[in-house]
This record gives C-alpha cells, sequence and structure tokens, in this order.
C-alpha cells in the first residue's frame, strides 16, 4: 500500500499540473498546502523540501521524494 503527499501552495502552476495528472491517472494522494497549515510547512522542511510540489511516496520497500513535478520520476516512483 502507497501513501501519497503531495505539498502544495496555492499560487502554484506546477502543483495544479500535478495534481490535474495525478487525478487523470487515478492516483490517490492526501494533498497539504502549505500556506493553509503551518505544521505542512514544518513537514515540507523536514522532508528536505524548499518548494511545492514536494511529493513524498511511503510504501513498505521506504520513503521516496520527488521535488518539483518531474512526471518521468512520479511515474518511476509510482510504476506506471
Amino acid at each position: 500500500m502507497k501513501e501519497i503527499i503531495v505539498y502544495t501552495s496555492a499560487t502554484c502552476g506546477f502543483c495544479q499540473k500535478q495534481k490535474d495528472w495525478m487525478e487523470m491517472n487515478n492516483i490517490s494522494y492526501e494533498e497539504k498546502d502549505i500556506f493553509k497549515n503551518e505544521l505542512y510547512r514544518e513537514e515540507l522542511m523536514n522532508h528536505g523540501g524548499r518548494g511545492t510540489p514536494f511529493t513524498v511516496i511511503k510504501t513498505s520497500k521506504g520513503v521516496s521524494k520527488v521535488m518539483g513535478f518531474n512526471q518521468k520520476q512520479l511515474e518511476k516512483e509510482l510504476m506506471i
């Protein structure tokens, strides 16, 4: 089972592109807008993220992180 968290911000165009892409591919994820909740911003920083979108993919094999909307890397990590 995969847990996917996408850290976003409302004014981020690439965040919207990634969310649209994920929905088009029927990928379930939890969105955490870093401007709506200060704790989400802290989580992003603790994961080593510096901007949005920042995706954390947790599986039984470990944790993968994708900086920005990198479709090729997301496809690889999500095995699409």
